[in-house]
């Protein structure tokens, strides 16, 4: 027994070298090629529609709202220029509206520019993160060009960007609150708070499918509106710069108050400029 013993130990000894000679060799893992200079890639197709993308930019967008409630017949209009500037570790978005209100029984429709809003955004997360978030503050001028264009009223309040990204994805929201502290005394006090929930999916050769609509709510006058918008979007590369089309109409379900928009129709040019 004492001989059988040993001699499985050696067989096994044996049989373990030769199998351990006779591994196939290890393969290393293939790496990844990178696009060829000039290629649309699905990371800059979502950097396009990420408000939280370290990459300076110039953006149109337009709303045309052609149905309002309770004021038959009328349509509004509002077009804004929205520049975007990246510093390390903080994202600066101004807004420039310039805005069309419908006509009334006494007068005919105005248009001009409106109040100009800002914020900043430190970034909180870094720009490979799968999920990334910024915070900061908000600030709103009584820039319009006629009383009725805007509120008179100086504001300030705090605006923060939370984006999930996937690989041919991104769903999000951007939330801004702002009061006013200052401002003409015969004017309402604002207090107004902005939700724009945002899901972009990418379906190919730059193209998207999107939804980006404002939820609006006026804790001042008790009016409120939230609309749901299903778009879509192209996303194309020229030269350096990453440009993005889009037309997304949007419908409202749930609103309260007179002149908000049953239906706006939004349109949206962006150019963005990536860095090195």
């Amino acid at each position: 027994m004492k001989h059988l013993f040993l001699l499985l130990i050696l067989f096994s000894t044996v049989f373990a070298s030769y199998a351990q000679e006779n591994q196939p060799a290890p393969v290393a893992p293939a790496k990844e090629t990178p696009p060829p200079p000039g290629t649309l890639t699905n990371a800059m197709v979502n950097a396009a529609n990420n408000p939280l993308a370290r990459n300076n930019s110039f953006a149109f967008q337009n709303y045309y709202m052609p149905s309002l409630n309770g004021i038959p017949g009328a349509s509004s209009n509002s077009f804004m220029v929205r520049p975007v500037v990246v510093m390390p570790f903080m994202i600066f978005r101004a807004t420039i509206p310039f805005n069309t209100i419908p006509a009334t029984p006494y007068a005919d429709p105005i248009s001009g520019l409106s109040d100009i809003n800002m914020f900043a955004t430190f970034l909180l997360t870094r720009s490979t993160s799968k999920v990334q978030f910024g915070l900061g503050p908000q600030l709103s001028f009584p820039t319009a060009s006629n009383p009725q264009l805007g509120t008179e009223k100086w504001q300030a309040g705090l605006a923060a960007v939370m984006v999930k990204l996937g690989e041919t994805y991104l769903i999000g929201g951007l939330l801004t609150w702002q009061m006013s502290y200052a401002g003409t005394s015969t004017r309402s006090d604002c207090n107004q708070l902005n939700f724009q929930p945002f899901y972009v999916f990418q379906i190919g050769k730059g193209f998207t499918l999107k939804g980006t609509a404002v939820w609006t709510f006026d804790f001042v006058n008790g009016t409120y509106y939230i609309p749901f918008g299903l778009g879509v979007g192209k996303v194309m590369l020229i030269n350096k710069a990453v440009v993005s089309i889009g037309l997304e109409p949007q419908y409202t379900f749930l609103h309260n108050g007179l002149g908000q928009p049953v239906f706006q129709l939004f349109a949206g040019l962006s150019i963005q400029f990536p860095q090195k």
